[in-house]
């Protein structure tokens, strides 16, 4: 079992930091934990500028509004650096309202995760591939981790890298560079027979638990409050841990809600910020070509 002073998600979704907090590696959110990130990449590069172009106003335009699976949200997709925000916007609130309150809130995550990074002398960065992606090269991998290491050089920097395998009942794990790992398991998700880009996180935090231990900072009362946090923030979702009963009324609520905007919009009397029908992951791929 390795040990790390700080370990964090560098994405690609919010499957990375939901198997970090399970496996008891983190207790507070950082930038890439509930975004969309395009390629590694894109977020080393980001951490390369610290942040500059995060979640500019201008640079966001809306490309999907999502009511299912618990969120009832406007997708946003930053077009100059890709990267996707899926949980800040509520789709009862116009833009210009969440906007100060959602830059705020990553100002806090983007500085937190700085001071974290320079701090720390063993790091440990955590990237899982979505199934629906082709595996990163071992060169692309090799090249970010020097990138990291320079920006970082204070202490050692490692990278695990998670892909998808259908082959592998349980992880394998190899470390094909210096301090770069990959692990590939089978975490993929089908929904009507095809791959979704989304992933069962079990096999991750299995792999997690049973090689990676981080230096506890955090005093009883922060974890105490971390999961209490996370906890409202699960109930929210359709109701979970409620009865039969309360996540009926929530789902059908959302769905006469919808009923009821696209009637208002008939008759001209809501004006929301038209979504952009695009697929993110066909404009990730084209950005990427």
């Amino acid at each position: 079992m390795r040990n790390y002073d700080f370990v964090f998600s560098l994405g690609s979704s919010c499957g990375v930091t939901q198997a970090l907090r399970v496996a008891g590696l983190q207790f507070a959110s950082y930038p890439f934990d509930w975004t969309a990130t395009p390629h590694l990449a894109s977020a080393v590069g980001m951490l390369e500028r610290d942040f500059a172009g995060w979640i500019e106003a201008d640079d966001l335009k809306l490309w999907d509004v999502r009511h299912g699976a618990g969120f009832c949200t406007r997708c946003y997709l930053n077009t100059k650096t890709m990267f996707g925000f899926s949980h800040e916007f509520s789709d009862f609130e116009r833009f210009e309202t969440s906007y100060p309150r959602v830059r705020e809130m990553y100002a806090r995550r983007c500085g937190r995760l700085l001071e974290q990074l320079r701090s720390a002398r063993r790091i440990l960065g955590v990237y899982c591939e979505l199934p629906i992606r082709r595996p990163i090269s071992r060169d692309a991998l090799g090249d970010a981790v020097r990138r990291l290491r320079a920006k970082f050089p204070q202490g050692s920097f490692d990278l695990l890298y998670f892909c998808e395998d259908p082959t592998c009942a349980a992880p394998v794990a190899e470390e094909v560079l210096d301090g770069v790992t990959v692990v590939r398991c089978d975490y993929r998700l089908l929904e009507k027979g095809r791959v979704v880009p989304f992933i069962d996180n079990s096999p991750m935090t299995g792999y997690l638990r049973a090689n990676v231990c981080a230096d506890r900072k955090e005093s009883d009362a922060d974890e105490r409050r971390f999961a209490t946090d996370m906890k409202k923030i699960a109930t929210l979702r359709w109701g979970k841990d409620k009865g039969v009963l309360r996540r009926w009324c929530n789902r059908h609520l959302y769905q006469l809600y919808r009923h009821l905007e696209g009637l208002l919009l008939k008759r001209g009397v809501i004006h929301p910020e038209p979504p952009l029908w695009f697929g993110y992951e066909e404009m990730v791929a084209q950005e990427g070509e």
